[in-house]
């Protein structure tokens, strides 16, 4: 499956940026993302962040021959996922 990602950025002249990568390092590459951009990723793994005081939104939709889906989580910063219930956490001991 080929994978296409079309991106919104509030407010619309903010931006943000998008890597794009593979673990053997055949591809490692970094794209600015403004509002209305379509970037096609077709392997690999890609991560997103909005820039300072902007917010960035992206539709993510897949293209090919068959219905599989076979998303993949980088192992290198699975961590990053995993923090996510700590975060919580955090904050319900706040409120």
């Amino acid at each position: 499956m080929e994978e296409m990602y079309y991106f919104r950025v509030a407010p619309t002249d903010g931006w943000g940026l998008a890597k794009y990568y593979t673990s053997d390092g055949s591809i490692d590459e970094v794209y600015t993302v403004k509002d209305d951009t379509i970037l096609m990723m077709p392997k690999g793994y890609h991560t997103v962040v909005s820039a300072p005081g902007y917010t960035t939104y992206y539709l993510w939709f897949l293209a090919g021959n068959t219905r599989t889906q076979a998303a993949a989580d980088d192992p290198d910063v699975g961590w990053v996922g995993r923090t996510i219930p700590m975060i919580r956490n955090i904050e319900e001991n706040l409120s």
